[in-house]
Formats: C-alpha cells, sequence, structure tokens
C-alpha cells in the first residue's frame, strides 16, 4: 500500500513575513490585534506558508485517494495469492511430515539390516531379472510374442539387470575395502533348453542292383595276396639289382665321387696344370 507524505520544509515557521506586517502597526492597533482573537486568526491565515500548506494537503488527500484506489483494484489478485500461499504452505508442511517419516524408516532400517543382508538382496535381484530376460528369449524363440514385444521386452529387462549388477559390483567393492565379509551371489537356475531329436536309426543306404545280378549265382574269384621275395641274413633281396633301399631320412639322393668332367689334373691338356708352377709360391 503507497501513500505519500508532506514536504517537511513547509513546517518550519517563516517569521520575516509576519513581522514585516507588525512592523507597520502602531501600539493600539498592536493592543487591538492581541486581544481580538479573530484578526490574529484571519492575519495567521492570510500568511503564503500558510496557503502553501493548505494547497500540499489537498495535493496529498488527492494522491492517496488515487493509491487507496489502486490497491482495492489488487485485493482480489492478492486475496488469489494468500490462497496459493496457503495451499503451497500445506503441501510443504505434508512434504516435511513425509520426509521426516521416510527418514525414521531408514534409520530404523539400516539398525536392523546390514550391508551385507542388502548386498545379498540386491544380487537375487539381478539373478532375478536375468532369468526373466531369459524367458523372454524362450517366448521368443517358441514364436509366443512377436519381434516388436522382445525388442521392448528384452531390452527394458536388461537395462535393469545391467543397473542392477553394477550396482552389487560397486557395492560389494565397498565392502571389501572396508573388509567386510561379502556374500556369495546366488546360483542361477539354468534353465536348459530342449536337446534336438536324436537321429533316425534306419539302415544304411545301399544302392540298388539289377536283378539280374542279384538274382544270379556268380561267384567272384578271390584275388591272392601277393608273395615277396625271401630274405637271407634279414636282408631282402631286391628284384634290380643295383638300386639303393629306401631310406626314410635321406634328404636327397647320393653323390657320386668326382665324375668324368670334373676338377683335377689332365695330363692330355695343353692348359698349365694345377701342380705345374707349384715351385712359385
Amino acid at each position: 500500500i503507497f501513500s505519500q507524505k508532506m514536504n517537511s520544509t513547509l513546517f518550519t515557521p517563516d517569521y520575516s513575513h509576519l513581522t514585516g506586517l507588525l512592523k507597520h502597526l502602531n501600539d493600539d492597533e498592536l493592543k487591538e490585534l492581541l486581544n481580538n482573537e479573530e484578526k490574529m486568526k484571519a492575519l495567521v491565515s492570510d500568511l503564503k506558508q500558510v496557503h502553501d500548506i493548505e494547497a500540499e494537503r489537498e495535493m496529498l488527500f488527492a494522491s492517496n485517494k488515487s493509491i487507496s484506489e489502486y490497491n482495492l483494484s489488487q485485493q482480489p489478485i492478492l486475496e488469489e495469492y494468500r490462497t496459493q500461499l496457503k495451499e503451497t504452505q500445506k503441501i510443504a508442511l505434508e512434504l516435511k511430515n513425509s520426509l521426516l517419516e521416510k527418514k525414521r524408516k531408514i534409520e530404523s532400517c539400516q539398525q536392523n539390516t546390514s550391508k551385507e543382508t542388502v548386498l545379498a538382496l540386491l544380487q537375487a535381484a539381478t539373478s532375478e531379472k536375468e532369468e526373466e530376460a531369459e524367458a523372454a528369449v524362450n517366448a521368443f524363440l517358441e514364436n509366443e510374442i512377436s519381434v516388436e514385444e522382445f525388442l521392448l521386452k528384452y531390452l527394458e529387462i536388461r537395462k535393469m539387470a545391467h543397473l542392477r549388477r553394477t550396482k552389487a559390483e560397486k557395492m560389494a567393492n565397498l565392502l571389501l575395502e572396508n573388509g567386510s565379509n561379502i556374500p556369495t551371489p546366488p546360483v542361477r537356475s539354468q534353465k536348459l533348453r530342449k536337446p534336438p531329436p536324436p537321429p533316425s536309426t534306419a539302415a544304411p543306404y545301399s544302392p540298388p542292383f539289377p536283378n539280374s545280378v542279384a538274382q544270379s549265382n556268380v561267384t567272384v574269384p578271390v584275388r591272392p595276396a601277393p608273395q615277396f621275395p625271401p630274405m637271407h641274413n634279414n636282408v631282402p633281396q631286391y628284384p634290380y639289382p643295383g638300386r639303393v633301399p629306401f631310406n626314410p631320412y635321406q634328404t636327397r639322393p647320393p653323390v657320386s665321387p668326382y665324375p668324368s668332367y670334373g676338377y683335377g689334373p689332365y695330363p692330355n691338356s695343353q692348359y698349365p696344370q694345377p701342380t705345374q708352377y707349384g715351385h712359385y709360391k
């Protein structure tokens, strides 16, 4: 709410103008003015400072009236804001009470539950989500759900499983750093899928024969086994003379000594022999 105040300089008395008027009065006029209260009031009312004060008062009165009307026009908005403030305060009190209640529950749970128990529960929840993911895969393989349903369901389940596994691993690391005993994660039950059907035990395929061959009584002669030559002194006799026996460790064929065209002295040659000029060494 707005308001204006009068100028404080107007209330400072100005004696110069009043003394100027009284200087021109004689003793009788002064006595009459002193004994006549009406003339005294009229003299004061005619002062310039009094007129300025009256004008200032009228102006302040009009301004205050305008401001009051504006304030009254803002009253509905003010009431609406006041109502919203009360509702917000009520909601804040409810949230505060709920927060205090949850805080008390958390403190009571912390006192009654150990960190190892919380980790075991988190690991069990992780295993449960992994089993749900495997069940979704089996349902998809058995054509129980469509591809779109499988993608939506499987991605959501795997996302939750990965988040829980990450939290469980981080909590396990914290417990290891504090020297606490980490519970063994629960073993997830492996649901074996149905094995494929065993192969049929039917007789092996045999190519058909003509009826003439199948019904004939022709006997097929049997070839005798080949006869090897006799051995003398445990050395096999090879059918071809001069043939070198096979050696499994031989990497290359044997090389004969110097051939007829190898290096060496050539007595019939017209060129110097290797030992002809040996004394010049």
